[in-house]
């Protein structure tokens, strides 16, 4: 009887020690898993940087357009070093026809203007809001906001017909919208002429919020608390002459709207 309990203490002990040697091989090639596929991440990120190393050419129409866009840059650089980004000033007509000559791989534009472009897609990268220009000496100025209405008496200063009629045409659409003809003083081809002209003219300019970045001690830049908006930003590129970099930024640009758009609307 002895001998038969001491027989089956052998086996158990055997078994035990046999199941202990398969979970170190199971843990060993699990591990030798893990770390596969760790260094296959490492290798797919370095091989995606140097995929993306070349030159990223952009169009902006207004330096306000420029400046919204930066945040998204910063983004981009940090994950993309090797990629060159090159910008230049370019009128709406110019970057049209850049981008079908691939000499620039996308421009920055209002989405008003987008459907004007042939063959291309666009990714927003900033919700806008609609803003007054307005000059000090006018009264609305000292308000927080206004609405349409208090504008109808109003002079206004309009992007001109030959600069960027889209965007002219969609400003005077806009006034009509809330029933009344808007009274033209000016025009301007540039945002920050737009700003000038408001002051020259003692009239009311409507832009996009980016207008912050050009506007003048001698304006106030008031929110239109009830435009539709329609003015957001964009990034268009085309159809079907995109670089891998440009792949790169659109992917990135309406995530970050997202994330811009949720922070602007979290208290303080």
């Amino acid at each position: 009887m002895a001998g038969k309990r001491n027989g089956s203490g052998t086996c158990e002990s055997g078994r035990r020690a046999v199941s202990a040697d398969a979970r170190r091989r199971v843990s060993v090639s699990a591990g030798k898993t893990i770390v596969a596929q760790v260094d296959g991440l490492k290798d797919e990120i370095a091989s995606e940087m140097n995929l993306f190393a070349g030159e990223l050419r952009i169009g902006y129409l207004t330096y306000g357009y420029l400046n919204a866009i930066t945040g998204l840059m910063k983004s981009y650089r940090k994950r993309y070093p090797a990629v060159k980004i090159r910008t230049e000033y370019v009128t709406y007509e110019e970057a049209k026809r850049k981008l079908r000559s691939r000499e620039i791989d996308c421009f920055l534009v209002s989405q008003t203007e987008v459907s004007d472009v042939p063959e291309s897609v666009y990714s927003v990268f900033h919700h806008s809001r609609m803003m007054a220009i307005i000059p000090k000496s006018n009264t609305l100025s000292r308000k927080k906001s206004v609405a349409m209405e208090e504008l109808r008496e109003e002079w206004f200063v309009f992007y001109g017909p030959d600069a960027v009629p889209i965007l002219m045409q969609a400003t005077i659409d806009l006034c009509r919208t809330f029933g009344f003809e808007p009274k033209i003083a000016g025009y301007g081809s540039k945002m920050a002429e737009l700003v000038a002209h408001a002051q020259m003219y003692d009239a009311i300019a409507i832009s996009d919020d980016t207008v912050k970045y050009v506007a003048s001690d001698a304006v106030s830049v008031v929110p239109i608390r009830d435009a539709i908006t329609g003015f957001d930003l964009c990034v268009v590129y085309g159809k079907t002459m995109s670089s891998m970099p440009m792949k790169a930024l659109a992917r990135m640009a309406e995530a970050y709207a997202e994330t811009e758009y949720a922070d602007a609307k979290r208290p303080d």
